[in-house]
């Protein structure tokens, strides 16, 4: 199947990679069905191979994936599978983007679950308890609504899904697992620890940190009911390449730092050690670098290709984007986020280390290629599936996961109001920053402080989720 005429000349040269489709060119598994998986009709409930189906009147009782701090990571409602063994035994796989799939060691019986919860389909932001301020990453979280979590896995109950969304941004950025990592003493990441760390009111720069949540983490068929709110049926707007989930976290951490009111020095300040070779960072020298230092993340990868050096050098032009509207800082991240004919700041073909400060050795002064090492942006099938075919096909799954009632309900909802998304305000000054560093009930309680009202309604009913 060719790639859309549009979509071959939005692709530059190096974004796209085949994959080895077998019937048709489209995402595994629905790559070896003889039609699409749009044209199969709804309340046929396929198996997570494609390979076998039933019907939905025929579904006698449901079981939901018990969460355990193993499966979860950042963004990743499903960063690893369980295999085999139990306990500290136990052999767990790494669940790639592009076949995200639940593989729980546990299953609970999703009666038994709405029996013991009072609010069972409340967003909630789950996050791992068990962690360290030497680990390479300390706070890690991700979006789990109408799912159980063990104990290893609390949950911070939020009002709607945009403010969990958003806060699932702040929540796994460089600048809040600095925080967080100086704070844990022990093995533990509770929320006696938490409530300490400061967060930004939940109304500044709203749209950015929400279209961070959405493009990271709703990325697979269940998000498809939340993804027609907010018109997301593209399977060009997933992050599922490491490529392009590099860019987009980087633009994360980016905002974040810009939103905790930080310039390019206190950023540097936080990341420091980050820019070594790896004849430092992979060798008994690392020793002396800071115990409670984020040089841990992709310490085995290049400097110029780490995250947390590509955050510094998409803070650095954010940076610039502020400076040439003036200092005004929403309008630098509008610019920030818009440039590129609306791609947002993209990863440069190359980086030299030196422009920004960073690197310790003669690499960094030398050019070194950085786009082409992360691969390519997109797969060919999210690229090939015709627009129209990909929203079929995201309204087949909103339908088959909600049923025929909640499914109508929620078309209903949507084209009674067109313009789903409010507008969400985000202009402060840089000296009122300091001052907006709530306490966490403006995030997780109804009556926090907001701009904009956000609806605490039930998700299995489908509330306005994105207002």
């Amino acid at each position: 199947k060719q790639l859309q005429p549009q979509a071959r000349r939005d692709a530059a040269p190096g974004d796209v990679e085949a994959t080895g489709w077998h019937e048709r060119c489209s995402q595994q598994p629905y790559d070896r069905l003889p039609v699409p998986r749009a044209a199969i009709p709804e309340g046929i409930i396929l198996s997570r191979e494609a390979d076998a189906w039933i019907d939905e009147a025929e579904v006698k009782d449901v079981a939901l994936p018990l969460y355990e701090g193993r499966m979860i990571g950042q963004f990743d409602f499903s960063q690893k599978g369980w295999v085999s063994g139990k306990g500290r035994s136990a052999v767990w796989r790494d669940i790639p983007w592009e076949l995200k799939q639940i593989e729980p060691q546990y299953l609970m019986a999703e009666q038994e679950y709405r029996r013991g919860v009072a609010d069972p389909d409340t967003p909630k932001l789950a996050h791992m308890s068990v962690t360290s301020g030497t680990n390479t990453r300390t706070a890690i979280a991700t979006l789990v609504s109408g799912m159980p979590a063990g104990h290893k896995v609390p949950v911070l109950h939020v009002p709607s899904s945009a403010r969990c969304l958003r806060l699932a941004a702040i929540f796994n950025s460089l600048t809040f697992d600095f925080v967080s990592r100086i704070r844990v003493a022990g093995l533990m990441l509770d929320y006696h620890v938490l409530e300490q760390n400061p967060v930004p009111r939940p109304s500044l720069h709203c749209r950015a940190l929400l279209w961070l949540g959405t493009s990271l983490m709703f990325t697979s068929p269940r998000d498809s009911p939340s993804r027609l709110y907010l018109a997301k049926e593209k399977t060009q707007s997933l992050a599922l390449s490491a490529h392009e989930r590099a860019r987009r976290k980087a633009i994360g951490d980016a905002v974040v730092a810009g939103t905790y009111g930080l310039d390019e020095c206190d950023f540097r300040s936080l990341l420091a050690d980050c820019d070594h070779p790896l004849s430092i960072t992979t060798r008994r020298e690392s020793a002396r670098l800071r115990a409670k230092g984020l040089w841990r993340v992709d310490k085995e990868k290049q400097p110029e290709l780490r995250h947390t050096v590509l955050a510094q050098v998409a803070f650095a032009d954010l940076q610039r984007h502020i400076e040439a509207a003036g200092g005004d800082r929403e309008a630098g991240i509008q610019a920030f986020m818009t440039q590129n004919q609306g791609e947002g700041w993209l990863v440069p073909e190359t980086v030299r280390l030196a422009d920004y400060d960073l690197g310790h050795d003669d690499r960094a002064r030398g050019h070194q290629p950085v786009a082409t090492e992360l691969g390519p942006r997109f797969y060919d099938w999210q690229l090939a599936q015709p627009t129209e075919e990909a929203h079929r096909e995201t309204h087949l799954h909103a339908r088959n996961l909600l049923g025929e009632h909640g499914y109508r309900r929620l078309v209903a909802d949507i084209e009674q109001d067109p313009a789903k998304k409010r507008r969400c305000s985000g202009a402060r000054s840089p000296s009122q920053v300091a001052e907006e560093h709530h306490r966490w009930d403006s995030w997780l309680s109804p009556s926090g402080v907001d701009t904009e009202s956000e609806p605490s309604g039930n998700a299995g009913e489908q509330p306005d989720l994105f207002k």
